[in-house]
């Protein structure tokens, strides 16, 4: 009995350093990914998009009248 149960703690002792390796490489692989893919990881409310909305609305131009020259 003694026997099955050391058994049985290596694996899941086993299993849980698998997991440990497994989250050690997603969190590795994704500080590795490129700036721009993370980016699109970023979720917004609709209630931050709103202000977001309502502040870029609220910007204003302006155009001058004379080209430059070339």
């Amino acid at each position: 009995m003694e026997v099955l149960r050391e058994k049985v703690e290596e694996e899941e002792e086993a299993e849980r350093e698998e997991a440990a390796e497994w989250a050690e490489w997603a969190r590795m692989e994704k500080m590795m990914r490129p700036v721009e893919v993370r980016k699109e990881e970023i979720t917004l409310k609709q209630e931050t998009l709103r202000d977001l909305e309502k502040k870029l609305s609220e910007i204003q131009i302006t155009v001058s009248a004379e080209l430059p020259s070339s």
